[in-house]
């Protein structure tokens, strides 16, 4: 294939090299990096739609810079023709030469390409390749196309091998499982190996019993006798058990719940029914079938004391019984939980249950004493953290300040880098201060503010002079990094970022980590992937949740990292919004970011729509007090969310008295349950007031959107200007008939 010569105009060049300047700045270093830049002008020109020129553009790569430049350009046109469906240019970009790192990428291609061409015998010798290089992330889907290949052309024992070495060497992806146990079971069966074959079918449909291919195997099992002329043996209770313990892992209660009720009116009469009786009671509980589920498990319990079951059956009773104000049946089943010594997760859960029982109940002692019992059970485990943070609320209730700082700095000291550290410092100077140490709670507030700057705990914080605020730079490696020091996944990961092939790249990722379990910006790489995909709300929760300390320190960042933590879509709208109804901006940023993260399209599994996220019904109320049409499509649209939004928070603001604390719980749980919690808690101090919200996901709300108000009007002092001082403008109240309904308030919640 002959190359074509391309060239742009000088001008071009600097716009798209100051396109692509957040890649360079990631990237900084050798070949690796300034191949990256010319693989982004390469999907610059495709976003603008310049097809021809970005193709002429990777064809010119290579006789400057590292020599490997022409040969990434093949792989990538080569991907890029397989993605697109140009199979048959698959091959010819491949011959000219890929990298060595990626032949297995190659080989895969090209199978794919004889695949969908319709040449399946072609691609076995490929498929065959990869099977052989278990080190490859692909080594997986050959062996299982491989299986599925020689079911279909009748090579049963082909597909015995692939399959029984694809279950040998794979053991994560159920889906993939299942199916390769089903096709392995049919295998056997048309060999005439029954036993073995059902045996196999109800292997593969235990493995993931609600699933699409599981309802497929059980029809198989049902007409197997017309089929094979075998009568297939029954499921066993082994296999029951782990029937329900799949649909629990996976969150499918209402279809567990289903199945054990049909189940226990067909049972057999010389079957035990002790798996069914307890997994309807557990799904009962994560149902919030609490009342039933009390009477199921009190019979289970009565019925099969001796149940391998028994401890997490008193777990899920205490559970159900404390949230129905059945204590007397609460504690007790708690307490012989938290006390047995043969399950330590249960007993450690219990422990946990039963201190927040008490803490409720205005009971600190008891939970002191409880939580003290947990902290013997926890020690060495990943459930310390929480217990010594629970331990010393429970001593603050008690008035223990000495013994509540003594716990929260075994809990800074266990790991001074976790998410409960801003908060164990914060809390140390409080039980400090409390027991007359100014000194020593000046001094702890200084440390929170000095490490922990943009934390929600250095935000609310007495400020202390001459704090100097340390640097905590986020190590993100570069893609020269990644080729020079990490092994073959590394540098897999670094070639295929370079050429911004986010979906292999992820794939990569995670077996790159192992290679470098020490680089704690690695994780970058997937929210930058997860950001040149589009994807910036999946980008943002890994920055929150694997990178979530570099949000609450300073230090050098990479380009997109404070972009993407605090974007500033919409600014004009919002600030001409916030003016009207005298609202802060920052404030609306802030809560705009943690409902929506500026996605106007999303809708969340209630139902809560577009950018600040509004449920129909208050949307609504909104709308008809506005005077304004309403329809629940019309919430995605930007414009019309915030004004609606705008509007419902400034009658929150006005309700409240602009107490942002109470405006922000009422926002994420309705201001009923705000109302109630201000009636039993509103005599504490604010902090404490936070820490009371019965709700986590209320509280970590409240907290984060302090963090982010905070964030934003740090990062864009000068986005908002000449705001007015005047009383917030309040919407006509709604007409009665038309009022929103907020869900029943539960008090508790665990």
């Amino acid at each position: 294939m002959q190359r074509v010569i391309f060239r742009l105009s000088g001008v071009f060049i600097i716009l798209l090299l100051v396109l692509c300047s957040g890649v360079a700045d990631v990237c900084f270093g050798g070949f690796l990096a300034e191949d990256s830049v010319r693989f982004a002008t390469y999907w610059n020109l495709l976003e603008i739609g310049e097809a021809k020129a970005a193709q002429d553009s990777a064809m010119t790569m290579g006789g400057e810079g590292h020599g490997c430049a022409e040969q990434m350009a093949n792989f990538l046109l080569a991907w890029r023709a397989s993605t697109g469906g140009d199979y048959a240019s698959v091959p010819v970009y491949v011959e000219l030469g890929v990298p060595a790192e990626l032949t297995d990428y190659a080989l895969w291609l090209r199978a794919d390409a004889l695949n969908h061409a319709g040449h399946d015998p072609l691609a076995v010798p490929y498929w065959t390749q990869l099977a052989e290089d278990s080190g490859s992330v692909l080594c997986a889907d050959a062996l299982l196309n491989l299986t599925d290949y020689a079911f279909d052309k009748g090579l049963l024992d082909d597909c015995l091998s692939y399959s029984e070495a694809f279950l040998r060497q794979h053991r994560t992806d159920t889906d993939d499982r299942q199916h390769v146990k089903f096709v392995r079971a049919q295998a056997l069966a048309i060999l005439g190996r029954h036993i073995e074959a059902v045996d196999g079918l109800w292997d593969a449909y235990s493995e993931a019993p609600l699933s699409g291919e599981a309802s497929r195997v059980r029809t198989l099992l049902d007409n197997y006798p017309q089929r094979y002329g075998f009568m297939p043996r029954r499921e066993n209770p082994e296999e029951s058990a782990r029937e329900y313990a799949m649909a629990e892992q996976h969150k499918q209660y209402a279809l567990g719940l289903e199945r054990a009720e049909q189940e226990l009116k067909t049972i057999q009469p010389q079957r035990t029914d002790e798996v069914l009786r307890y997994f309807k009671g557990r799904f009962e509980e994560a149902l919030s079938h609490r009342r039933e589920c009390v009477e199921t498990l009190q019979a289970f319990l009565h019925s099969f004391p001796q149940s391998d079951y028994r401890y997490k059956a008193l777990y899920y009773l205490g559970r159900a019984a404390y949230l129905t104000d059945q204590d007397a049946v609460a504690i007790p089943a708690l307490t012989e939980a938290g006390n047995q010594t043969a399950d330590a997760e249960i007993a450690g859960k219990a422990l946990d249950l039963l201190g927040a029982l008490y803490l409720d109940r205005n009971r600190p002692t008891d939970a002191v004493t409880t939580y003290q019992q947990w902290d013997t059970v926890s020690k060495g485990t990943s459930s310390s953290v929480d217990c010594l943070w629970k331990l010393g609320r429970a001593l603050w209730e008690a008035g223990r300040w000495h013994d509540a700082e003594a716990a929260w700095k075994r809990l800074y000291d266990l790991d001074t880098s976790s998410d409960y550290a801003p908060a164990a410092l914060y809390w140390c100077a409080r039980a400090a201060a409390n027991s007359g140490e100014k000194q020593g709670a000046a001094r702890k507030f200084a440390l929170l503010e000095s490490r922990f700057p943009y934390s929600y705990n250095a935000i609310i914080a007495p400020k202390v002079d001459s704090v100097v605020v340390e640097d905590t730079p986020l190590a993100c490696p570069s893609l020269d990094d990644l080729w020079e020091t990490g092994g073959p996944h590394c540098k897999k990961l670094a070639m295929l970022s370079a050429m911004r092939i986010s979906d292999l790249a992820l794939r990569e990722l995670p077996l790159a980590m192992k290679e470098l379990p020490e680089a704690d910006g690695l994780p970058w790489w997937k929210a930058q992937h997860l950001l040149w995909q589009g994807k910036r709300m999946a980008a943002w929760r890994v920055q929150l949740t694997e990178l979530g300390t570099y949000l609450r320190t300073a230090g050098p960042r990479p380009t997109a990292f404070t972009a993407l933590a605090y974007p500033l879509d919409f600014d004009p709208d919002i600030v001409r919004l916030a003016k009207q109804y005298n609202l802060d901006p920052y404030f609306v940023f802030g809560l705009i970011c943690q409902e929506s993260h500026f996605e106007e399209g999303i809708v969340s599994p209630a139902g809560a729509t577009g950018l600040m996220q509004l449920m129909p019904k208050t949307a609504y109320t909104e709308a008809r007090s506005l005077g304004i049409s309403f329809a629940t499509k019309r919430l995605r649209d930007p414009d019309y969310n915030l004004r609606i939004g705008m509007a419902h928070l400034a009658r929150l603001f006005s309700d409240f008295n602009r107490d942002t604390v109470l405006i922000l719980a009422a926002y994420n749980a309705g201001p009923s349950a705000a109302q109630s919690w201000v009636a039993e808690y509103g005599k504490h101090e604010r902090d404490e007031f936070i820490e009371h919200i019965p709700y986590r996901e209320t509280r970590m709300y409240v907290k984060r959107n302090i963090e982010h108000a905070a964030a934003y009007r740090r990062l864009y002092p000068d986005v908002v200007t000449n705001l007015q001082a005047a009383e917030p403008q309040v919407p006509p109240a709604p007409p009665k008939k038309a009022r929103a309904t907020y869900g029943v308030h539960k008090r508790r919640a665990h």
